[in-house]
């Protein structure tokens, strides 16, 4: 390899070399003083033009004047993502870590985990991204195998995060997610159904375990979450209620999770009418008869209204899948917590009113009640504009 010339820029210098794979600059720049006031010097290597070179060790030199030059590292992404989910999980919820996991281990990794970190480029995020939307992370292309764009929207999101961190961990001087464009999330609202379809929807899950959940969050507004960690302890069926006081979050080797209401309002009494009522005697009656055929087989040490036919606990996403597929089969185009969205919309109809309401379905407050649901109801924009003209005649 031979040495072409070499040119003093400021405290660095700049060397060009040509061998057999063509033309590269190596760099050559002061980063500090030793103890004794000599200077410390590092190297790079730039394969292109000298230009680039030249720009490479001002930017170089400009890190090293403001404070913000990064030690060269051959970390690759692989290595820093798998300790920064390490670091990041210790804070987070079993249901969050779960989708962290996911992420990373499904997507981001598989992806880009080979690249050294400091490599990493805004264009190899922008491709990963493309990429996810068009084939997930099977990379095959297939027409409909993708992943939605609110799946890659969060991927990029929870990767920039993880950058944000090297940063400040002095890892890097740039996040290159940043910049980064990602799909529109094309937003439904909420699935409503009327009184029939209900019907219809409920009946779709006949003679499975979806079928108490099911009329648990139709009757109730619950939480597909609030349902399935809903215990007979906190059913009261003489006083008709039900207190909500844990959800479901995910299930680790041990079992389900369950963790406290995300706010105050979560955690509620909720009155249940004579339909609910009788539905539950009948179905902890049959659970009775169950637990004695099953003998040592029974397994619902949670105690849980909600179960498999052996008592075990349910799977959110089983659930969810199981109604979702029984309600395609009837016609039906809605998912599990369309239920709730459902009970929700039936009261506001029937003229109940909105605070009431919202502390029944654990909202933070009326006013998200009042802005997910009320201009979504057919005719009620008729009724206001009539009740403002009844008002105004009054005036004339």
């Amino acid at each position: 390899m031979a040495v072409d010339e070499e040119r003093e820029v400021a405290q660095g210098s700049i060397e060009r070399y040509e061998g057999k794979r063509g033309v590269s600059y190596r760099l050559r720049y002061v980063v500090g003083y030793d103890e004794r006031g000599n200077p410390i010097h590092r190297r790079y290597t730039v394969r292109g033009t000298k230009r680039e070179a030249e720009a490479k060790l001002r930017e170089l030199q400009a890190q090293v004047d403001q404070g913000r030059y990064v030690e060269p590292s051959k970390l690759t992404v692989n290595e820093y993502m798998r300790r920064w989910f390490e670091t990041t999980r210790q804070r987070l919820a079993p249901s969050t870590i779960r989708r962290y996991r996911d992420y990373c281990f499904k997507h981001i990794i598989p992806a880009l985990g080979g690249t050294p970190l400091q490599k990493l480029t805004t264009m190899q995020v922008q491709e990963f991204a493309n990429r996810m939307l068009a084939s997930g992370n099977q990379g095959n292309g297939r027409e409909g195998s993708g992943c939605s764009a609110k799946s890659v929207r969060d991927c990029v999101s929870l990767l920039r995060q993880a950058l944000d961190q090297a940063i400040a961990w002095d890892m890097l001087t740039r996040n290159p997610a940043t910049g980064v464009k990602t799909p529109k999330v094309t937003r439904r609202g909420p699935e409503i159904l009327t009184e029939e379809q209900a019907a219809k929807a409920l009946s779709s899950v006949e003679g499975t375990y979806g079928r108490i959940p099911s009329m648990i969050a139709y009757h109730t507004g619950m939480r597909i979450g609030e349902v399935l960690a809903l215990s007979w302890d906190n059913v009261d069926l003489e006083k008709a209620t039900v207190t909500v006081r844990r959800s479901y979050s995910v299930v680790d080797e041990d079992g389900p999770v369950f963790k406290d209401p995300k706010t105050r309002a979560g955690r509620r009494t909720v009155e249940i009418d004579g339909t609910l009522v009788k539905a539950l005697r009948e179905h902890r009656k049959a659970q009775a008869e169950a637990r004695l055929a099953a003998g040592g087989g029974w397994r619902n040490e949670y105690n849980l209204v909600c179960t498999t036919e052996n008592g075990g606990f349910i799977r959110p996403r089983a659930l969810g899948h199981l109604f979702r597929r029984r309600a395609l089969a009837v016609g039906l185009d809605v998912t599990f917590h369309g239920l709730r969205h459902t009970h929700v919309s039936l009261l506001i109809k029937a003229g109940v009113p909105i605070n009431v309401i919202s502390e029944r379905v654990g909202h933070a407050n009326p006013s998200i009640t009042h802005n997910i649901y009320a201009h979504l109801l057919p005719g009620m924009g008729r009724d206001a504009a009539l009740a403002f003209e009844r008002l105004i005649r009054t005036h004339r």
